[in-house]
């Protein structure tokens, strides 16, 4: 018996139990056609960008407050806030979410407790709180709060 005879049936065995025990759902689809990624963004901590690279976004809890915050290439020192219950609102920001993000692809969401936010290629971003259904809608092209 050669080791190629000896080790085809170990290594087949060992990836076919590694693909069956694989049963979690990390990229879950939602009822809306969506697909949760928040758990992929691990390391890059809630910090997330549009796949057009012109929408940079964090999403994350302070304090026990889930905040979500969006800047647009262009924007300057603008962005918007979607900060716990309280409606969207355009803000003056001084620091910036611009960083080595996770790139959130088209169809895609991510969420920190009731915010959760979602890209569109014509939209662009959209962070809205389940429950009060504030939030707003991000583009280089225009900026929306509700």
């Amino acid at each position: 018996m050669n080791l190629r005879t000896c080790l085809v049936p170990i290594l087949t065995a060992i990836l076919v139990a590694g693909c069956a025990a694989d049963t979690s759902e990390d990229d879950a689809t939602e009822d809306d056609g969506t697909t949760d990624v928040t758990e992929a963004l691990g390391s890059f901590k809630g910090f997330f960008r549009s796949p057009s690279g012109k929408n940079y976004c964090w999403v994350g809890n302070i304090q026990g407050e889930n905040i979500a915050r969006c800047e647009w290439k262009g924007g300057g020192d603008h962005a918007v806030e979607l900060d716990g219950m309280k409606p969207g609102r355009k803000i003056h920001v001084t620091d910036s979410v611009y960083s080595n993000s996770y790139t959130l692809q088209y169809g895609a969401h991510v969420s920190s407790g009731p915010i959760r936010c979602t890209v569109n290629a014509s939209t662009g971003v959209t962070c809205k709180h389940s429950k009060t259904g504030h939030g707003f809608t991000s583009s280089v092209q225009s900026q929306r709060v509700f």
